[in-house]
């Protein structure tokens, strides 16, 4: 026997809007990632009373290794969120050097619990950081120093 239902509307109290990045996009520096999350007015779809907004506990992650997660409270309106991130520009391949510019793929994440559903709302974009073309990257084994004996013996 087949039961119709109706379709149940997913319900999200705020959604990821907007993301930037403040700082010099320059190797070695250290970015600021600032991510809004504003509030969903109510509509055709959702309708929630201006009561359901008591600050609501939410993770934010970033798919960076250098970026841990944190926990964060989103109390309604547009709030505003930074994370600090310095990214690492040793993992740069041949082309992106040559090229002196590196690109990385930011998604930050918002995951959180309403009305006893997992919601995640999520946001991307794109980010060039200039790389320091004078500098000189080896990509060679750590120990292969101390095998050459080019490491004082104290130190081995």
């Amino acid at each position: 026997m087949l039961k119709l239902e109706p379709k149940i509307v997913l319900e999200r109290p705020f959604e990821l809007t907007e993301i930037e990045f403040e700082g010099e996009l320059a190797e070695g520096n250290v970015l600021e990632i600032v991510v809004t999350a504003e509030e969903r007015k109510p509509g055709y779809l959702f309708v929630a009373e201006k009561s359901d907004f008591n600050d609501i506990l939410f993770q934010l992650t970033a798919d960076l290794k250098e970026v841990q997660p944190r926990k964060e409270i989103f109390s309604g309106g547009v709030q505003k969120y930074r994370i600090r991130w310095k990214p690492d520009t040793e993992s740069a391949s041949a082309e992106d050097q040559k090229r002196g510019k590196l690109l990385r793929h930011v998604t930050v994440v918002a995951s959180y619990r309403w009305k006893d559903r997992l919601v995640k709302s999520t946001i991307h974009q794109q980010i060039e950081i200039s790389l320091d073309t004078s500098r000189i990257r080896r990509r060679l084994d750590s120990k292969l120093d101390s095998i050459m004996g080019l490491v004082p013996k104290e130190l081995r």
